[in-house]
């Protein structure tokens, strides 16, 4: 009986959640951006108070990296703006959903550093943007694709296949060309061979092929993919983020080239390149840390060194 309840929830849950995604991304285009930021930030407020376990975690994070200099109550009210930050975020993300054209994300756009994407992708190798989970981080591949730079990105399938096609095809409507994670690398190597810009996320703790590197002082199992493909193919490395500044508008941040390592060792280089790629991601969250997703589980894995026998 529970194994026959478990399938029938999750069905009804992906059934509610796609129309309600729906809902909201039709309600966005019917009211001025600075009320629907300022609704979704509210009810992110809102979710904080009831939704324990990830508000605790968002908490557990910020003090790890923060304890030293932070008391719970800073930490806590920290961990507030966190979730509001990410209600925001959403907002534009979702406004954007239905955009086909440059103009429409000019008003609120900001760019920093694009003279670095021209310049990499102007030299005909293929351009790996190694983005993070800051602000409506998915604005920055929609903007560049839009500025006519032909731009990929890597994804994840969501679980519910009509929500994954209405992602799909909304991402394919604003100029990208949608890989699934893990599932063409062939297509991915095409695309850096023919010149194309990549985006590529690298700020989680996921089942890939990952290092451990110094993130916030304590280290964090990060995904090598990044600098992998870059070795394997030539590619430039160019760290990119997404940020919110000031009157709400949105900054487009894009850093100078990081070359891959290049000691003798492939592991070593990888290891390189990729610590090399989060001291520049976290400069820049540093700029403003409430605008990270700090709901994330992190340092969930930790180094073989740190696990005790008892652990193993």
């Amino acid at each position: 009986m529970i194994s026959m309840a478990q399938p029938f929830r999750k069905k009804l849950k992906y059934f509610f959640l796609y129309y309600f995604i729906k809902f909201v991304l039709a309600a966005t285009r019917f009211f001025p951006r600075r009320w629907v930021l300022s609704f979704y930030a509210g009810l992110s407020g809102i979710a904080f108070h009831f939704l324990n376990k990830d508000a605790n975690i968002t908490r557990a994070n910020l003090k790890l990296a923060f304890g030293e200099e932070m008391d719970d109550t800073q930490i806590n009210d920290l961990a507030k703006k966190v979730w509001k930050n990410v209600g925001k975020s959403f907002a534009d993300i979702a406004r954007a959903f239905h955009f086909r054209k440059k103009e429409q994300l000019d008003p609120i756009f900001d760019v920093e550093g694009l003279e670095h994407l021209q310049k990499a992708y102007d030299q005909g190798k293929g351009v790996i943007g190694v983005a993070c989970h800051m602000g409506p981080y998915e604005l920055g591949a929609t903007y560049v694709a839009l500025s006519g730079f032909k731009t990929n990105v890597i994804a994840t399938p969501v679980h519910d296949p009509r929500l994954d096609e209405m992602l799909v095809r909304s991402r394919t409507s604003r100029g990208l060309v949608n890989i699934p994670r893990g599932k063409d690398n062939i297509k991915i190597i095409k695309a850096l061979k023919k010149g194309e810009l990549l985006f590529i996320l690298i700020d989680q703790d996921t089942k890939v092929d990952s290092v451990f590197v110094d993130f916030f002082g304590k280290k964090a199992k990060t995904p090598i993919g990044a600098a992998l493909l870059a070795k394997r193919t030539g590619a430039k490395l160019l760290p990119i983020a997404v940020r919110r500044i000031e009157n709400d508008k949105v900054r487009l941040i894009i850093r100078p080239e990081v070359p891959v390592a290049d000691t003798g060792d492939d592991d070593l280089d990888l290891l390189k390149t990729t610590e090399a790629l989060t001291r520049v991601h976290e400069s820049i969250i540093r700029e403003d840390v409430a605008q990270w997703i700090w709901m994330h589980e992190r340092w969930k894995s930790r180094p073989p060194e740190e696990i005790r026998p008892d652990q193993a």
